[in-house]
């Protein structure tokens, strides 16, 4: 549209239209931070809502696992620290893992899938639960872990990690790590989110 001095009234409208789209994508943005920070808080009360010594030694002392419910259920990874540079790489790569523990006549089984660097890689095996610890063993990998207290609807596993053969792994998935060496052992900190059981109705 042109107007009587000749000029284009559109490129107004334009930039009009621009600078609006513009100002909703900054309020869109900093509502999602405020809701990220939000959201952060929650969570930190929540896991300083239970009592606790001045040193936090509550924190690090292992939950009994005399009652083996408390371990079923299901969860997918938030966060992994290890103290290994192997396993740091193995976390590193991961896309998304998750776990689902049953317990059923005394047997505790733990189901595992990842996907690692593109590629999807899952086991089961059966827990040993001794002296409030879960050890497993799977694929020349022995874990000893520990469940540690944590916000409701949340896990925190820590303990100590041994792997051997995991050049053959690394071969399996395109990798070239050099120095691996014939044994690797670990220490490694896991922060998993429960999932939220479904409630099964029946049809009428």
């Amino acid at each position: 549209m042109i107007d009587a001095a000749g000029h284009c009234g559109y490129k107004s409208s334009s930039l009009t239209h621009l600078l609006v789209i513009f100002i909703l994508l900054l309020i869109i943005i900093i509502i999602i931070m405020k809701l990220q920070l939000l959201l952060f808080s929650v969570l930190l009360r929540l896991s300083v809502s239970a009592p606790m010594g001045d040193n936090c030694d509550t924190l690090t002392q292992p939950l009994s696992l005399e009652n083996t419910s408390v371990l079923e259920g299901g969860a997918h990874l938030l966060y992994g620290y290890t103290d290994n540079d192997v396993y740091k790489m193995f976390l590193n790569m991961t896309q998304s893992s998750a776990f689902n523990i049953t317990v059923h006549n005394g047997n505790v089984t733990f189901h595992e899938e990842n996907k690692i660097n593109g590629s999807c890689i899952g086991m089961t095996v059966e827990l040993e639960i001794k002296d409030n610890t879960v050890t497993m063993s799977a694929n020349d990998v022995k874990s000893s872990l520990h469940l540690l207290p944590t916000c409701e609807g949340c896990y925190v596993f820590y303990g100590n990690s041994s792997a051997k053969n995991l050049d053959k792994l690394l071969s399996k998935m395109h990798l070239n790590v050099d120095h691996v060496g014939d044994v690797v052992n670990a220490h490694a900190l896991y922060f998993f989110g429960r999932t939220r059981r479904q409630e099964h109705t029946t049809g009428t």
